[in-house]
């Protein structure tokens, strides 16, 4: 058994992060497609819908943008067109774990990052190369509610995690990070108690995944988590 964890939701690159209260709630916004050539076409929700009050978070420009709902957590999947992310990787009863970039919504502003949820792995399905209308068609029919099966965002070289049902979003987010002494690149970095106990390396800014396999880091991890 592995942990793999990812990093998702929009960050800076977007010109926001998600907001973090005192007590660990929060909210998870997703990115948009930034490519003009990709059209969400299956995707109506735009942040103005999906954010409702929370929209005030986001620059203006950015409210009527179409989301990328990517993960999902009501059938609990999430797809993504590349490699690198090794998701492959992953095996039934793995855990994938999301963490997200926020911003704490007192008077530090204090940015870091944050766990909001895990899918313990059901299935990973891959196609290699450009999907066929056909399996174009079966993906929509297997995971409607996966933003590449819904969209026309690149679907080459696509991954879909499946996460069974114990699957979880989290209600109060968990930080992972602290902030870096007198440093702003980084500007945080892992807290060295998890670190130490859950093998979460210490450079977390990074879109490239975490992979977590040693026994005691796994079984803290769960712990950490909730899970039983």
């Amino acid at each position: 058994m592995k942990a793999l964890l990812l990093r998702v939701g929009i960050d800076s690159f977007y010109g926001a992060l998600s907001p973090v209260w005192d007590d660990m709630s929060y909210v998870y916004i997703p990115i948009c497609n930034k490519n003009i050539k990709e059209i969400e076409r299956g995707e109506k929700r735009t942040y103005k819908d999906l954010l409702k009050s929370n929209v005030k978070y986001l620059p203006q420009k950015l409210h009527n943008k179409i989301v990328h709902y990517d993960p999902e957590f009501e059938t609990y999947t999430y797809g993504d067109p590349t490699t690198n992310k090794k998701l492959t990787s992953l095996k039934p009863n793995d855990l994938f774990i999301f963490y997200m970039g926020g911003i704490m919504q007192n008077s530090t502003n204090e940015k870091g990052c944050f766990i909001i949820g895990y899918f313990e792995v059901e299935s990973v399905e891959h196609w290699k190369g450009k999907l066929t209308p056909q399996q174009k068609a079966e993906l929509r029919r297997k995971f409607p509610n996966n933003a590449h099966a819904i969209s026309s965002k690149t679907q080459k070289d696509l991954t879909i995690v499946k996460g069974n049902n114990n699957s979880k979003k989290l209600e109060k987010c968990i930080k992972i990070t602290v902030p870096t002494a007198n440093c702003t690149n980084p500007a945080y970095v892992t807290n060295p108690e998890l670190t130490k106990s859950c093998g979460i390396r210490r450079f977390i800014t990074r879109a490239i995944p975490i992979i977590v396999t040693e026994e005691k880091h796994l079984k803290n991890l769960k712990e950490l988590l909730g899970i039983k």
